[in-house]
């Protein structure tokens, strides 16, 4: 049984050196909104091909199915990225990614805002791991096309339930990690 953790192709979202804080939702909202902008490359579609798909419903995690030439038998909703908050830090002016991050931080310290907590996020990835185990049992062979977040957590649960890890990790676009039971 082989499992396949795929991170979604590169988000084509307009590149900004610095944005003030109050921005970032809109931002947020603009990346989650976004399709991507590159293909994988030939071994990335060669070690998807034969697999059950499963993917996120977010439009990146659509097109990179479709980017693969492959189509997906299952959207799972709950495959969606974990929420980041946004908070209003005024003066500040900083690269979203630096934003994104800082928000991450404060989010697994248990600061959501009004999205999704840590704790809830850390109990979906669980019940994805579920899901993706019982469709490998039934599938033999399942990629799992989402997001970088959300594939770790993921990816502990697997590993807490007795999954081997058989690849490095990986946290770039197109990064996939193979689990195996």
């Amino acid at each position: 049984m082989e499992l396949l953790l795929l991170r979604h192709g590169k988000p084509e979202i307009e590149s900004v050196t610095t944005i003030r804080a109050a921005a970032m939702n809109a931002w947020i909202k603009d990346y989650d909104a976004a399709g991507i902008t590159d293909a994988p490359d030939a071994s990335v579609v060669a070690a998807c091909q034969k697999h059950f798909v499963v993917t996120s419903p977010m439009p990146r995690a659509l097109e990179s199915v479709t980017a693969l030439g492959l189509k997906p038998y299952m959207i799972i909703a709950a495959l969606c990225e974990a929420p980041l908050p946004a908070f209003n830090l005024p003066l500040l002016k900083l690269t979203p990614l630096t934003w994104a991050t800082l928000y991450r931080l404060f989010w697994m310290a248990g600061v959501s805002g009004d999205v999704e907590s840590f704790t809830s996020v850390k109990k979906r990835a669980a019940s994805v791991a579920d899901e993706l185990a019982n469709l490998t049992e039934a599938h033999g062979r399942v990629l799992s096309v989402g997001h970088g977040f959300m594939n770790m957590l993921i990816a502990r649960e697997l590993q807490k339930a007795g999954w081997k890890q058989q690849n490095p990790r990986e946290s770039g676009y197109w990064a996939g990690m193979a689990l195996v039971r």
